[in-house]
Order: structure tokens, then sequence, then C-alpha cells
């Protein structure tokens, strides 16, 4: 990741509504409605959980709940993310949930904070809302952990963002304090099918922090640790070795606070059925 500088006008409210270009196609109607109106609570059934790597998934094993979730992982693809939540809709979840980690790009934001969108960006500006009454549900059952949260902007991509001026241009646009490349997917699907949405992250990458090379060899595009393929790399690059360590150690920070916020009850993220 490249080093970000901070922006020359920073946003004062990341929640704020960012202009985009209109939805398209179909979706345009809902979208108006979605956007206007109050959110809902979750109505019966599961919650289908979309999330990028095996380790994020790892994190799950503590979910509260009678009902398992259903859940995917994209290997970090933001089609096979978008995909994903159409199978799971179709596998009869009627709440869907964007899960992980994530590239942070309000400065303010170290490893390990949790950022729980209130909107998500899409690559064209387009801010779809989450659920406010299960965000806000989710929020109250947090309160004590210790975590440090933040309900703000949460942007997608198709792409991670590795350089200061990608990154800089991101936030300045979108207000997002964090981006990956899964929510976008997800929130496109929910949006679609009017099912409430839910979006957590925790920031594995701050903003002033360079992405280690490593990085993109470690993972598969199964979403598995690829340690090999990790080994052989800092091989021929042991002076890369200082910056996977800091790497590794934001990214075990990120991973607890995932632990954590995925272990709250009663049901999985708070989920509470109308």
């Amino acid at each position: 990741m490249a080093i970000a500088a901070q922006p020359a006008a920073s946003p004062r409210d990341m929640g704020a509504v960012v202009d985009g270009a209109a939805w398209r196609g179909a979706l345009a109607a809902r979208l108006a409605a979605v956007s206007t109106q109050a959110a809902t609570s979750p109505g019966p059934g599961r919650v289908g959980i979309v999330m990028g790597l095996h380790a994020e998934a790892e994190c799950l094993r503590r979910c509260n709940g009678a009902v398992a979730p259903l859940t995917w992982i994209s290997g970090g693809s933001a089609a096979r993310a978008r995909r994903g939540a159409e199978e799971l809709r179709e596998q009869g979840a009627t709440a869907l949930v964007s899960f992980g980690l994530a590239i942070g790009l309000a400065p303010v934001l170290r490893p390990g904070d949790v950022v729980i969108a209130e909107r998500v960006v899409l690559p064209d500006g387009t801010a779809l809302p989450t659920d406010a009454a299960w965000r806000d549900a989710l929020m109250q059952r947090l309160a004590g952990s210790g975590l440090n949260l933040r309900v703000a902007r949460i942007a997608g991509s198709d792409e991670v963002l590795t350089s200061a001026g990608a990154k800089r241009r991101a936030f300045q646009t979108t207000f997002a304090a964090t981006l990956d490349t899964e929510s976008h997917g997800v929130a496109a699907v929910a949006a679609a099918a009017g099912l409430p949405l839910l979006a957590v992250r925790a920031v594995a990458e701050p903003a002033e922090a360079m992405r280690p090379g490593v990085a993109f060899a470690a993972i598969g595009v199964d979403g598995q640790t690829r340690s090999l393929a990790l080994m052989g790399h800092l091989a021929r690059r042991p002076w890369e070795i200082p910056a996977a360590w800091r790497f590794s150690q934001d990214g075990r920070r990120a991973l607890d606070a995932l632990r954590r916020v995925a272990a709250v009850g009663p049901q999985p993220f708070g989920f509470v059925p109308a």
C-alpha cells in the first residue's frame, strides 16, 4: 500500500450522501425508494455472508444462533462476490452481510478499527444504504466491547487501490472510511432483491501504510493462504520481510476484531427476525 497524504478537505460527515450516476435499468425505481425510506428490521430467514478470504470465514466459528448463516468466499474478486450474493439469495438468504478486512481510506483509522457501513458506495458513485434498524441493533450489542467502532461509508472497488493518489481520490470522492472488493457487489444484489443489508469491515491496512508485494502472492484466487508462494516470494525479496511482518500483524488485529463482532448474539451479527 502506498503512503496516503491527508486530503485537502476531509469530509465532516462520512455518512453524507454522494451524488452519483443513477442505478441502471430495472433497479432505478427500487433504489429511489430504498434511498429515501427508513430501513426496516430483517425478516425471518437466514443471513447470507459474503467475504473474500478463508481467514475471514474462520472468524464466524463463534457465530451465535440456532440457524447457521449461509456463507460465500469470493477470493477477493468483485465479480465472484456479486455472484456469491446472488447464489446465497437463491439458497434462501433473507438478509445479506459483507464481512471482512478492508483498506483504510480515512487517515484516522488504525488496524483493528471496525467500520459498520451507513452506506456502501458503488464504483459509479451510487450510494446504497444499509439497514438502519439492523445496524443500530448491532451497535447497541457491541457497546462496551472495547472495539473502536465507527458508522461511516464503505466504498466498493473492482480492484484493490495501492497508490497514495488513488486512495486519496477515493477518500475525497466517496467520503468512505474504508474500501474493499466485496461490499459493492453484495449491496447491489441486496438492493435489487429488497433484502436488508449490513456491511462490517475491520481495517487491516491503514491509509499511510504501503502494501508489500507479498500480500498479492500470499492469497490464491480461492481465498486460501498460499504458504509456499509466500515463503518463495520472501526468499527472492528478503528486504520485504519487515513490511510483510507489519502487514501480518495489522491483519491479525483486524481478524481479532472481526471475531469479536461475529460472536455477538443472540443471532449472527445481532440479526433479529421480525
